[in-house]
């Protein structure tokens, strides 16, 4: 991620690695079903959010909340997790709609 050319296709891999193990470490099936299903659907605006600005990479705000989840995960917080997590997805989101490509 700090590269000059960060590899977007690794950073999308690992960023769905790490949080389909956090979802996967809940023990709930039927959410992973869910997830699954989701994580198929918004894959493509990943895809643009990741390359309309590879600079993000660079930026760390990803990295600090998959840090913060992982912290809180080791430690036994829930509640810390919860909130790494959802900054993670608000982020992005609100990254995404900055960019104006999607259409309302």
């Amino acid at each position: 991620m700090r590269a000059p050319e960060p590899d977007l296709e690794r950073a999308m891999r690992a960023n769905r690695d790490l949080h389909f193990a956090v979802y996967e470490a809940a023990g709930l099936p039927s959410l992973i079903a869910i997830i699954e299903g989701l994580w198929l659907r918004i894959g493509p605006v990943l895809n643009l959010d990741m390359r309309s600005s590879p600079r993000r990479l660079a930026e760390g705000g990803a990295e600090a909340h998959h840090a913060d989840l992982v912290a809180a995960l080791s430690v036994g917080d829930a509640e810390g997790a919860r909130t790494a997590l959802a900054a993670d997805i608000a982020g992005s989101a609100a990254f995404i709609e900055t960019t104006g490509r999607l259409a309302p």
